[in-house]
């Protein structure tokens, strides 16, 4: 449905000159808006990349339509945050006009829904697109947000008593999750699928998933499996599930760590909003599957004094120290060479393979410092793997924070060489991290550092990420990671779980 414009640009040019008409209104939506503001520059980043179904108004500013619409449309995105999205594009910008014109946009508001799914296109399969729904639905708040949250995929899976589940899927196979509908299944084959993630289960008295629920799912079903028990199921007879996990009050949302011993479970107590849950949720993120570094057998048998003990790789020890040696230098253009090494100076074959280490990244940053001057500027910095100054790092680029071969049940400060030798590359200009894997010797390090500059030389990620690199959703810092989030007082944000 479109709508004919009620206001000419020339009227609207005198309302503001008469100082009648509100400058901020000219582009409808800014300042503390939760809609975001889309461009033909972020139109990919933020409507075809996201896996998150989106609402756009395709608008003109002098449309009176579209102004009036703005505080609905305004209602919508703030009740749906972290569940969906709302998004609006001005097409009366110059910039903007090819790609109004490419949607065939011949009124003001049009309304499209843009899937979360995406295909491949035909000329450069490389390359995604999204096949967008007219909206021909009401306009208020209340009818465009049932309408936005009925498109909000379930990726999650109902679990039931195994005698009345469905049949597992074969092991490495994802249910069909594509839709609001909810797969089913039996909890032994739920804690057999997806065997290497951590499972979070929601037990709610309702009989569908919260949005909320389902929305928490689209960014972390990548990393954890995601489980709904209605009040109905969780009685089902004598060993039903909730007696199973110790459950005797809803919601209760509880976190099965190593995703197979229902035992061992984590019961979250905090408050019931988005943020909140994500910082949950976080911890129990597994590791992404990084290459590892391997270290010659002789690295440390050539080095018999302590070198480098002159500074030039500096130690990253505190927040000030990332931000003076790493971040800041590369604000603009650049990235920042990390490594993260463990060390223990009560040990001298420690010392040792510490010292040849920092020489050998001591080696990498001069011969990055000598190459031509429009490249960009990649610092080199390390911190102690084992401290608990790398753990949010760590946390955040989900790393392991052990070696394979060490014990987890070790109490305190774990020794340093029970902790993995790490390299990441931090472009924050550009929002991307890639973590280094192979032999760490100068050659390769400095053919990883050389690929790290030129991708830090390119103007953006979106069209130019490495096939290795990570979007850095976000700001590096080493303080130690929250590890619990203790119950606090305040009001349930947008639904009930």
């Amino acid at each position: 449905m479109h709508f004919a414009p009620a206001t000419s640009p020339g009227a609207l040019a005198l309302l503001l000159l008469l100082g009648l008409a509100d400058p901020a209104r000219a582009g409808l939506y800014g300042g503390k808006s939760k809609v975001i503001d889309v461009t033909a520059k972020n139109f990919r980043k933020e409507i075809i990349k996201t896996e998150f179904p989106v609402m756009v108004e395709f608008y003109a500013p002098w449309c009176g339509h579209c102004q009036r619409l703005a505080p609905d449309f305004n209602k919508v995105a703030k009740a749906v945050q972290g569940i969906a999205k709302v998004a609006a594009i001005d097409c009366d910008e110059e910039a903007n006009k090819a790609l109004c014109a490419a949607y065939e946009i011949k009124g003001f508001p049009t309304l499209k829904l843009f899937p979360w799914q995406s295909y491949p296109d035909k000329k450069n399969p490389k390359r995604r697109n999204k096949l967008p729904l007219e909206y021909q639905g009401g306009r208020s708040a209340k009818e465009i947000e049932a309408y936005l949250l009925r498109q909000v995929p379930a990726h999650i899976i109902r679990v039931q008593t195994q005698r009345h589940a469905s049949p597992p899927p074969a092991l490495g196979t994802a249910p069909a999750k594509v839709t609001g509908k909810v797969t089913p299944l039996g909890l032994a084959d739920f804690m057999r699928h997806e065997p290497t993630k951590p499972k979070v289960i929601l037990f709610n008295n309702k009989d569908r998933p919260a949005p909320l629920y389902k929305g928490l799912a689209i960014p972390f079903r990548h990393y954890l499996s995601l489980g709904w028990v209605s009040k109905a199921d969780s009685k089902a007879d004598k060993a039903s599930l909730a007696k199973e996990f110790g459950v005797t009050k809803y919601p209760t949302l509880i976190v099965v760590p190593d995703g197979r011993r229902p035992s061992d479970r984590v019961v979250y107590d905090g408050t019931i909003n988005l943020d909140a849950l994500k910082a949950f949720l976080k911890q129990y993120i597994t590791p992404r599957t990084i290459p590892e570094i391997s270290e010659p057998n002789e690295a440390v048998a050539d080095v018999d004094e302590p070198a480098n003990v002159d500074g030039t790789v500096p130690e990253i020890r505190t927040q000030s120290d990332l931000d003076t040696h790493c971040l800041i230098p590369v604000a603009d253009k650049g990235a920042c060479l990390v490594a993260i090494l463990p060390y223990d100076d009560s040990d001298d074959e420690d010392t040792k393979r510490h010292s040849h280490r920092l020489a050998l990244l001591a080696a990498v940053a001069r011969n990055l410092g000598s190459g031509s001057t429009e490249t960009p500027p990649v610092p080199v910095v390390w911190i102690n793997g084992a401290t608990s100054t790398a753990g949010a790092l760590r946390y955040d680029c989900r790393l392991p924070a052990l070696s394979p071969n060490s014990s987890d049940e070790a109490e305190g400060e774990a020794p340093a060489s029970r902790h993995p030798l790490q390299l990441v590359a931090l472009d924050p200009h550009r929002k991307a991290y890639r973590v280094y894997g192979g032999t760490f010797s100068t050659e390769a390090v400095a053919d990883f550092a050389k690929e790290v500059a030129t991708a830090a030389g390119t103007d953006s990620a979106d069209d130019h990420r490495h096939p290795e690199e990570f979007e850095m959703d976000f700001s590096p810092t080493v303080v130690a990671a929250r590890k619990t989030i203790k119950k606090q007082a305040g009001p349930v944000e947008h639904d009930e779980l």
